[in-house]
């Protein structure tokens, strides 16, 4: 993808109404979703796992691109019979908390 592409994707989801976060990859598997994005507010790009619940759990944050789309693959391959994750915490306010997944 070219720097052009990136322009384009991020100009498009600032137009959807979503400028918080753009996709970087997205992956379902073993019934959670493996999705990593940019996350704009905190100038850094983050996978998380979303259950049946809908509910996204961030797991790992990441300072490159190419980092994330390691993150990413690292991710799917751990996914298959997970039951639980430790969900992100930020700053201090937000303490990191282990997370039961529903499938």
């Amino acid at each position: 993808m070219s720097e052009l592409d990136d322009y384009i994707s991020l100009f498009s989801t600032v137009l959807s109404g979503n400028n918080m976060e753009y996709r970087v990859a997205s992956t379902e598997i073993d019934g959670l979703e493996v999705s990593t994005v940019k996350v704009i507010d905190l100038d850094c790009f983050e996978t998380a796992i979303l259950d049946a619940t809908s509910r996204a759990y961030p797991v790992e944050r990441y300072d490159t691109e190419e980092a994330a789309r390691e993150g990413h693959d690292r991710w799917v391959e751990k996914v298959p019979g997970l039951k639980s994750v430790t969900q992100l915490g930020f700053g201090v306010s937000i303490p990191e908390e282990e997370k039961e997944l529903h499938r």
